[in-house]
């Protein structure tokens, strides 16, 4: 027997009910399992959004000691400011509601808004595995854990439980957690919920890319080859899976003739490590369609995996600018059609509607963005071969539409794609992330130094939206919202209209309060207003750029132009950079600038012949000069520069970045004797399939350096090959006496997690993410920071300590952003 307790971290989030699914008894492999349905409760605890990060999961608890259900911890949302351990009995169906109803929430909500609902849980239970009765010394069992609504899961031996141990009144915690055993076999199989199939119209596929998710269940696999019956169609490249590891295969379509099938039969050949062929046979299901407004469309994204996206067709033929429609968070636009009934199909005007890479996405920031721009331009690609007559032109603008977590992202997209959009709708809109929930329960907020805070909160400074607002001063806009919105309040879209009418009194901006609608109502978006808007948008004709605007970005790489204005790089990173320009009644441009060190003009939208930036002219330009780029040589002065000039990206100014990648991403496991290494790969491997559909490949011990595709490597400070592979010093780190150093700081205290961003080799526009530990601890401190959902502040580079367990972000001994050249800035970087 076996036996082993689970303990569960988790997090509140709003007014929501629990529910803990679990498999009570199951047998597989000739093991038994068994869940005990008493939970023993340990909480709440004041935290934020994000903090569980930084926090150890199991906080307050130390679980290397064992468990005492008697221990009282310190809580502020408790009257007597301390909990303990309660208990709660799950059903005989194993549904579990877990609340605290002696806490006061509703005098917190009054005070604290509904950042007082964010709080944290630690669950426990025992599960014991039986093995086969008879059998001796047989290998313990693979256990498959499902947990949906649930932060972090732990494992303990059962030496470590000591553990003796809410009711039903809001806030609930909602979660799931299934457990089964799975046989572990050197074999593969497939997984049809991960399957990429468009439509078929007039028996053509609607798309170039098929995916077929295939899962190994036990050893290492490379898929050799591709083939359909009767269907034309070649693998895009060699897919090698890890033990344990899920991916989707991309298959390429080269359909020449009609194929009027309802399924479609693939066969993978798929070779073992050991040179084992086996195939597998996949049977995808094939909507076929003679016409329709909405179309499933797949194609090749950003990190090579087929992705896709539904295309709502015009009543009658066009080749105009589309409306481009971003969903709400959770929103699956492939199995419900609940968005597409929902977008106001158009006379004369596309609409598409990507995925997000997945329902959440990533707020459609980052990756997500870049997936929404990509199916605009896929859309493109299918029209000019099967529909010449609607064909568009690539870098079409779009006017943008979107609800809730869209609308956000409708802010989000606008503001840093200016010339790229000629009318916003936003539904529902919440600012940012930190307006929507604050951050104002923050327990790290108790101990972190001020100025590490602040460079911490530069992680987030691309994502604000109303920072950016300067750049929509000339963009139509229509923003909707429900007066009696118990989601998204109404004041997020007040708020919003108010800044940016600060910079521009005289926007063409208008304001629509539904009184006493929610937060979705049916006809929100279906309605004359919204219509005439469109109309109106679709009819202008190109506007002229105002006297005066403002251009303001974050990150480079991430922004577009406004007008023809770009700004490549900045003087400072991880602070703003604007460019004001005034267009004089003669039409000189007079520009002023702030944090600036580069930047660029289109010039076929402006008299270039003399330019003034900060109070000093540039003569003589060539008028034959396609794109004018300029570069900072003081404080006050300027030259006419060449465009390679300071070629390659300016380093990110944060993490999140390395989640953009043009090709798979490329995992390094340098200790491929180290099984945690692994496992935290295979982890990491799985969260950015599952929350970003982004593809990733798993590779152990020294091996040549991929030349597309973002890398990350997962070592010891301590191990001799990162040496080599930092020999070269393109960052400020670099390894002394075996030691990781940065400047006159040496990490080689127990317990540091490591993580920073460095050039890739090959790739001048690709990045490494180095994630070291200098022990086993350290390895899950940094890996909770890998920045895999919006708003964790992780800059350039981060070092967390053991401290940060119980201090959270006040652990931290050192943080930065990258100056220009990925040096060490001193404006923006702190070490303890």
């Amino acid at each position: 027997m076996l036996t082993l307790v689970l303990l569960l971290s988790v997090v509140a989030a709003m007014n929501i009910d629990l529910d803990i699914q679990t498999t009570l008894t199951t047998e597989k492999a000739s093991w038994t399992l068994e869940l005990s349905r008493t939970w023993d409760v340990l909480g709440p605890f004041p935290i934020h959004a994000r903090e569980q990060h930084f926090l150890s999961p199991s906080f307050p608890i130390n679980i290397s000691e064992p468990l005492d259900l008697e221990k009282t911890y310190p809580s502020a949302y408790a009257d007597n400011g301390t909990v303990g351990w309660s208990t709660a009995e799950a059903s005989a169906e194993g549904n579990l509601a877990i609340s605290f109803p002696d806490i006061r929430w509703s005098e917190l909500r009054a005070t604290e808004g509904w950042s007082a609902l964010q709080h944290h849980a630690v669950l426990h239970t025992t599960l014991t595995a039986y093995p086969p009765i008879g059998v001796t010394n047989t290998a313990p069992p693979r256990l498959i854990l499902q947990l949906i609504q649930g932060a972090y899961v732990t494992i303990l031996d059962s030496k470590f439980d000591s553990l003796e141990a809410p009711k039903t009144i809001p806030p609930t915690q909602d979660i799931k957690l299934t457990i089964d055993i799975e046989a572990v076999t050197p074999n593969v199989h497939l997984e049809p919920s991960q399957n990429v199939i468009c439509d078929f119209i007039d028996g053509h596929a609607f798309g170039d890319a098929l995916g077929v998710g295939l899962h190994s269940v036990g050893g290492w696999w490379t898929v050799l080859s591709a083939k359909a019956e009767n269907f034309s169609l070649e693998l895009t490249r060699k897919v090698v899976l890890a033990p344990s590891q899920s991916r989707i295969v991309p298959l390429r379509v080269l359909q020449t003739a009609e194929y009027p099938d309802s399924t479609l039969n693939i066969t993978l050949v798929v070779a073992s490590n050991e040179g084992r062929e086996i195939e597998v046979a996949v049977t995808l299901a094939v909507n076929q369609l003679t016409s329709d407004a909405a179309f499933i469309f797949a194609s090749h994204f950003a990190a090579g995996v087929p992705m896709i996206f539904t295309a709502i067709s015009p009543i009658s033929e066009s080749s105009g600018p589309p409306i481009l429609a971003l969903h709400g968070a959770g929103v699956d636009i492939v199995s419900n059609s609940f968005w597409a009934e929902a977008l106001p199909r158009q006379q004369d005007r596309w609409i598409v509607a990507p995925s997000g890479r997945t329902a959440w996405g990533l707020d459609w920031h980052g990756p997500s963005a870049l997936e929404a721009w990509a199916c605009v331009d896929s859309l493109v690609s299918i029209l000019r071969s099967s529909k010449p007559s609607m064909a568009l032109e690539y870098g079409t603008p779009v006017l943008l539409l979107g609800h809730s977590n869209g609308g956000q992202g409708s802010w989000y997209l606008a503001s840093r794609f200016p010339d790229r959009v000629i009318g916003v709708i936003p539904q529902a809109a919440y600012i940012k992330s930190q307006a929507y929930v604050p951050l104002t329960m923050s327990r790290s907020a108790h101990f972190i130094d001020p100025a590490v805070r602040a460079i911490l909160e530069t992680s987030l400074t691309p994502d604000d939206n109303d920072l950016f607002l300067s750049n929509l001063v000339d963009t139509p806009i229509l923003a909707l919202h429900g007066g009696a919105d118990d989601n998204v309040p109404v004041w997020h879209s007040r708020e919003t209209l108010s800044v940016l009418k600060t910079w521009d009194s005289g926007v063409n901006a208008t304001f629509r309060e539904d009184p006493g609608m929610p937060h979705w109502y049916p006809d929100i978006m279906i309605n004359d207003r919204v219509q005439s808007f469109i109309d109106q948008v679709f009819s202008s004709q190109s506007r002229a750029p105002p006297n005066t605007f403002t251009l303001t970005v974050a990150i480079p790489t991430e922004s577009g132009s406004l007008h023809g204005f770009t700004i490549e790089c900045l003087t400072t990173p991880g602070r703003l950079a604007r460019l004001t320009v005034h267009v004089s009644a003669n039409g000189q441009l007079q520009v002023s600038s702030t944090n600036v060190q580069r930047f660029s003009i289109a010039s076929g939208k402006w008299n270039l012949s003399t330019i003034v930036i900060d109070n000093s002219p540039l003569l003589h330009i060539a008028p034959d000069l396609v794109t004018a780029t300029f570069e900072r040589l003081n404080r006050k002065s300027w030259k006419l520069a060449d465009a390679i000039e300071g070629a390659g990206p300016q380093p990110s100014g944060r993490m999140q970045s390395f989640l953009t990648s043009k090709a798979p991403y490329h995992l390094l496991v340098l200790d491929g004797s180290n099984t945690q290494h692994l496992s935290l790969a295979l982890r990491i491997a799985h969260d950015l399939n599952t929350y970003h559909r982004l593809d990733s490949e798993i590779h152990v011990g020294p091996t040549d350096i991929a030349q597309e595709g973002n890398i990350l490597v997962i070592a010891h400070t301590s191990d001799p090959r990162l040496a080599e592979l930092l020999r070269d010093q393109r960052t400020p780190f670099k390894i002394e006496n075996k030691h990781l150093a940065l400047r006159e700081a040496v990490f080689d205290e127990p317990g540091l997690g490591i993580l920073f961003l460095h050039p890739h080799p090959q790739d001048p526009k690709g990045q490494m993410l180095f994630l070291l530990c200098t022990d086993d601890a350290g390895l899950e401190r940094a890996g909770k920071l890998f920045p895999i959902r919006t708003g964790v502040t992780v800059p350039d580079w981060l070092v967390i300590s053991s401290r940060a367990d119980q201090m959270g972000a006040g652990g931290i001994i050192g943080a930065g952003v990258y100056g220009n050249n990925w040096s060490y800035n001193d404006v923006a970087s702190w070490l303890y």
